[in-house]
């Protein structure tokens, strides 16, 4: 895999470089990335993402249909025309990620399999503060220039339209995928205080408290359209069989300000709220994925 491949850098700012290293030090990359690739790609444990689900050791996760910059592919198609990494303005640019890949052309149809390991920050050998030491005959020497480590792993696969990953939060920080993630904007935020069937026990307190996972679930609740299917009524004794207690003020659900119990109550209605079979004891689930 990437047999013959240059060594890429991914910039901050969407601009692609190429990344120039001795010939046997390019093999040993792409031979670190091929290995972590091939894994990503296995046929079987790849799920379509809809931000509900939290893979096993063994499973992926995929976003259909991905579209990646014209600068990544291509850099792949003519590396000799990609400029190289170095100082601009008097420094080098800032790195997001590095990436190694080739474009295939099968029956007349191109298509990409690239690989991309997120760049962090212990990844700079030369950074302020502190001494980066090297053993060299009988001593530790300073190394005083600008330097670079890579891994040996790889955190997402674009492969044939597809883009291929085990962690979304390691993901997102290499592309932006804002757009496949929904989460409630402040305006939706509003709305829902101001949802006919929801009484809350203090509206401010509740937009105070209303972090991604709030937000992640009220946007699912509104796409699910439940406050609109079921009565509060019907929301009640459903809780009940389920063994959650949720109160009724004015012929609204009760909604109080105590964060555990709004968790509680949000996670019913996103059906991530359940009551164990066995134990009957109550649950929050942190993950879930539809059984087809």
């Amino acid at each position: 895999m990437f047999n013959g491949g240059s060594v890429f850098i991914l910039c901050s700012n969407g601009d692609v470089f190429k990344l120039d290293v001795e010939e046997e030090v390019q093999a040993e990359i792409i031979r670190y990335f091929s290995e972590a690739t091939i894994p990503l790609l296995k046929n079987n444990g790849i799920y379509e993402f809809d931000g509900n689900y939290k893979p096993e050791n063994d499973e992926r996760l995929k976003i259909s249909h991905f579209e990646i910059s014209d600068k990544i592919k291509n850099a792949i198609r003519n590396p000799i025309g990609v400029n190289s990494f170095s100082k601009t303005n008097g420094s080098f640019p800032s790195i997001k990620a590095i990436f190694v890949g080739e474009a295939i052309i099968k029956d007349g149809d191109e298509y990409f399999q690239i690989g991309f390991q997120l760049f962090r920050k212990n990844q700079y050998l030369t950074c302020s503060g502190r001494l980066n030491l090297f053993f060299t005959s009988s001593t530790f020497k300073a190394m005083t220039n600008y330097g670079i480590c890579i891994s040996d792993s790889v955190e997402c696969v674009f492969f044939k339209g597809e883009l291929i990953f085990k962690s979304f939060y390691y993901a997102r920080q290499i592309f932006d995928l804002t757009s496949y993630y929904r989460s409630a904007t402040d305006k939706e935020v509003n709305n829902f205080l101001n949802e006919k069937s929801l009484y809350f026990e203090n509206a401010n307190t509740f937009r105070d408290q209303s972090n991604m996972w709030v937000r992640r679930r009220i946007a699912r609740i509104n796409d699910s359209n439940i406050l609109n299917k079921y009565t509060p009524d019907a929301i009640i004794r459903l809780a009940k069989s389920s063994g959650i207690e949720i109160l009724k003020k004015d012929n609204k659900l009760y909604i109080p300000s105590d964060k555990a119990k709004i968790k509680t109550i949000l996670g019913f209605l996103d059906e991530e709220t359940y009551k164990g079979v066995f134990t009957n004891s109550l649950y929050l689930a942190n993950s879930k994925r539809k059984i087809e």
